[in-house]
């Protein structure tokens, strides 16, 4: 091949290459314009994929891919696993995500909420979309002592030896 990456994001071509490496290049050149097009996730599409998928919680902070794996691959074939962990140290949230390759494998799980593995009771259930918000409350049906929202006082009672007050805070 006649194209050579010299370190950086940038390529160039080698002036001895024939013309049939040429003719080739041109022909990568224009598929990989066409498929890097940028990947758009769409609410459909993303509804599609949380129906195929599961919430998976309690699970021991030990907990590795390999091992949910072979925990639910009795319910289908899994897509992929996102176990979610702390961005500052990497330690395990004790969640996950589980995507199944059929809608129907997840119906095939949801029984096994409850189940102990590796000492611990993990529950599963459906996963939620993102952009799924709660219903408004309806605060006229709330008693008056929850209809208003709490109001903090701005100051606070300070002890000391020279004077006792209320400062800002």
């Amino acid at each position: 091949m006649c194209i050579y990456n010299n370190g950086c994001n940038c390529s160039y071509v080698d002036p001895r290459c024939s013309p049939e490496e040429l003719e080739e290049l041109a022909i990568l050149k224009n598929i990989l314009a066409t498929t890097t097009e940028k990947y758009v996730m769409t609410e459909e599409k993303q509804k599609e994929i949380d129906s195929r998928s599961i919430f998976v919680s309690n699970l021991d902070p030990k907990m590795t891919e390999d091992l949910i794996r072979r925990c639910l691959e009795c319910c289908g074939s899994i897509k992929s696993i996102h176990i979610q962990r702390d961005s500052k140290t990497g330690v395990s949230k004790r969640f996950c995500f589980v995507e199944f390759v059929m809608e129907d494998s997840v119906d095939i799980a949801l029984p096994l909420n409850g189940t102990r593995f590796k000492g611990n009771l993990f529950y599963i259930s459906r996963k939620k979309s993102s952009n799924q918000t709660k219903p408004e409350e309806n605060k006229e049906n709330l008693p008056s002592q929850f209809r208003h929202p709490i109001r903090s006082s701005k100051y606070v009672y300070v002890s000391s030896k020279s004077q006792k007050r209320f400062a800002p805070y």
